[in-house]
């Protein structure tokens, strides 16, 4: 009986924070966001110029966009085999951010994901009619990562539901990197009453299309912010 109470008392409570609007929360429009973390975070996807577009799609390593992401079209793939490009491409040749935008940016590293995750508030949220996680830091300003979903080989899938993009870092299947991954059905008052953090750090296979949110080193010539009204956010 003791048990199922707890149960109860901790649907309820995760049920509110589902669902509780916090009209003081804006999302920032700007190039450059300063969570209150160890770097900035950008505040709109690689190819997007608003938070909630999803911006271009890419395999883990390249730096072009295509039109479908099939092993055979994979650039660090030959005979079939997945080339070892090396443990990390942050900043490197391979970076498609640092390619897109220069300036310092890049992909994030899994320590600086790993951050944002224990650092910051996540919640599901639509957004201009988009659905995806609001991340708001340790400074109170938040970025909105849309859940844009992915491309499996010419075909485009998990759109509103699901947001898969790119980590800097190999994994230890060597065919896989690390991604920021998250789902709408992750943050249901169902989900939430059992667990006691939603860690969106998980492996995919390179060749995938997947988003690009980049991260760069702070700087001080960045001057003022931008904001947008919450009234267009609405708590799923």
């Amino acid at each position: 009986m003791r048990t199922f109470f707890s149960l109860f008392i901790l649907f309820t409570l995760s049920s509110f924070a589902f669902s509780q609007e916090t009209d003081s929360i804006v999302i920032s429009r700007m190039q450059v966001v300063d969570l209150g973390l160890s770097v900035d975070w950008a505040g709109y996807n690689i190819g997007a110029v608003s938070p909630e577009e999803p911006g271009n799609y890419f395999s883990w390593g390249e730096r072009d966009v295509k039109n479908s992401y099939y092993r055979s079209r994979y650039l660090h793939c030959k005979d079939n085999t997945i080339l070892d490009i090396g443990e990390s491409i942050c900043g490197g040749e391979y970076d498609a951010a640092t390619a897109a935008w220069g300036n310092g940016w890049r992909l994030p590293s899994t320590s600086e994901v790993e951050e944002l995750r224990d650092e910051c508030d996540w919640a599901w949220v639509t957004y201009n009619g988009v659905q995806g996680c609001r991340v708001t830091g340790p400074s109170g300003k938040s970025i909105f990562l849309p859940a844009a979903g992915i491309f499996w080989g010419a075909k485009k899938q998990g759109v509103g539901e699901e947001g898969w993009y790119w980590i800097g870092d190999c994994a230890d299947d060597k065919e896989c990197a690390k991604i920021i991954f998250f789902e709408a059905s992750r943050y249901t008052p169902d989900f939430l009453a059992i667990m006691d953090i939603i860690d969106p750090i998980t492996d995919a296979k390179k060749i995938g299309g997947q988003t690009i949110r980049a991260v760069r080193a702070h700087s001080d010539a960045v001057q003022g912010d931008s904001t947008m009204s919450n009234d267009s956010i609405k708590g799923e």
